[in-house]
């Protein structure tokens, strides 16, 4: 969705920079004027934009972070677990602290 909005924001732009280099040669001053105003508010929504998307990247970004710290210290808190329970005798021969069931011949 938010790409769809970027192209349709660069598509608008892009059209108004054309258009507006297009008038400037064939038109005269007042479609000059009315072609420079709608220019500048093709330019001012451009800009609104890309800083609108810099800030929902922040967050995006910032988000992401946390969810990688998060998911380090559940690893980290894992790691401590099994080398403690190493350390205690249990083993992969034992499975809660019990010894494996016997297999059926």
């Amino acid at each position: 969705m938010l790409q769809g909005w970027i192209a349709c924001r660069a598509v608008t732009f892009a059209l108004g920079v054309a258009s507006a280099s297009v008038l400037r040669e064939v038109a005269g001053a007042p479609l000059q004027r009315a072609a420079r105003a709608v220019g500048r508010e093709l330019i001012r929504g451009g800009l609104i934009a890309s800083r609108e998307i810099k800030r929902m990247s922040e967050g995006l970004t910032q988000e992401i972070e946390d969810m990688t710290a998060e998911v380090r210290a559940e690893l980290d808190r894992d790691r401590e677990a099994a080398s403690e329970s190493a350390a205690q005798g249990s083993g992969p021969a034992k499975r809660n602290g019990r010894p494996p069931r016997a297999r059926k011949a």
